[in-house]
């Protein structure tokens, strides 16, 4: 008897397979291994951003980091929803604020539907109040943009928590 977290635990790391040993698209494979920035590893991002100058600062810090993320923009509750209905995420990498949707609502859309996927907050100027706010609500981290080079080691320690809560045992069922 295979628990079904376990299961989906199984079958999420088997199809981050394509080949025996060749990974692609795993949020497993960065977390356990440092790439270098030649190497390339895939990386699925979900950026809720209304900034297209912001998000793409983002992808070329994760590129640099040596990702090739693959992302998509949104910048509505709507529009969230329906990216993390439509296909699954590596991390999700949020601005903090933003006119009509804020970094917090979407975390409040994200956390009950993917517990255990990672979420960054990115802010021009968080408080540490807010910053701790965040955190207390499920935000793995939080980069502030002007030091963006803190990004790629939160997104590294944010998939390495991933990898852990995958690989924790299920509580037996009394």
């Amino acid at each position: 008897f295979t628990p079904p977290r376990a299961q989906h635990r199984l079958r999420w790391r088997t199809e981050a397979m394509d080949t025996p040993g060749n990974f692609v698209a795993s949020p497993s494979v960065p977390a356990l291994r440092d790439p270098p920035a030649a190497a390339g590893v895939a990386l699925r991002v979900l950026c809720v951003d209304d900034c297209e100058t912001d998000v793409a600062l983002v992808i070329a810090a994760l590129k640099a980091g040596g990702y090739l993320p693959q992302y998509e923009q949104v910048c509505t509750r709507a529009d969230l929803i329906a990216a993390l209905e439509r296909q699954r995420w590596d991390i999700v990498i949020s601005d903090y604020a933003m006119p009509q949707f804020n970094g917090l609502e979407a975390l409040a859309v994200v956390a009950p539907r993917c517990p255990d996927m990672p979420f960054i907050l990115v802010s021009g100027a968080m408080g540490e109040e807010t910053a701790v706010a965040a955190m207390k609500s499920g935000a793995h981290d939080y980069v502030l943009k002007g030091d963006l080079a803190r990004l790629v080691p939160a997104v590294r320690r944010g998939l390495a928590d991933l990898v852990e809560a995958l690989a924790a045992p299920e509580p037996l069922a009394v």
